[in-house]
C-alpha cells in the first residue's frame, strides 16, 4: 500500500479544521456578547452601572474579555489559513487555550462573587 492510501485524507483533514474553528468563532462571539448583555444582572452594580464588586472580580471578568476576544482573532486567522491552504497548518489549539481560559476566569469570577 501507498502512503497516500493509509495516510489522513488531506481535503478531509482541512475541511474539519475549518468547521471546529468556524464553530469556536461562533462560541466565542457569542460568549462575548451574551456576557457584555447579561453582566449588569450577574454582578451587583450602582446608580450609573458601574460594577460594584472587588478588583479581583473585576481583573478576572476583564480577562475572560480578552481570551475570548483573542480567540476570537485567532480562530479567524485559522480559518483564512484552513480556507487559503497555507503551506503551515493552523493550529487549533491556541484558539482553544484562550477560549478555556476565558470560561475558566469567568466562571471563577461568578463563583467568587457568589461566595464573596
Amino acid at each position: 500500500m501507498s502512503e497516500q492510501q493509509t495516510g489522513p485524507d488531506v481535503t478531509e483533514k482541512i475541511k474539519l479544521g475549518f468547521e471546529g474553528t468556524k464553530q469556536l468563532t461562533t462560541l466565542n462571539a457569542g460568549s462575548i456578547v451574551v456576557i457584555g448583555t447579561f453582566l449588569s444582572n450577574i454582578f451587583p452594580t450602582d446608580k450609573q452601572g458601574a460594577l460594584t464588586v472587588p478588583l479581583y472580580i473585576k481583573v478576572l471578568i476583564g480577562a475572560a474579555f480578552v481570551g475570548f476576544g483573542a480567540s476570537l482573532i485567532l480562530s479567524v486567522l485559522a480559518m483564512i489559513e484552513y480556507r487559503f491552504g497555507s503551506k503551515a497548518e493552523p493550529g487549533f489549539i491556541l484558539p482553544l487555550t484562550f477560549f478555556t481560559g476565558g470560561i475558566i476566569c469567568f466562571g471563577a469570577a461568578v463563583l467568587l462573587n457568589l461566595f464573596r
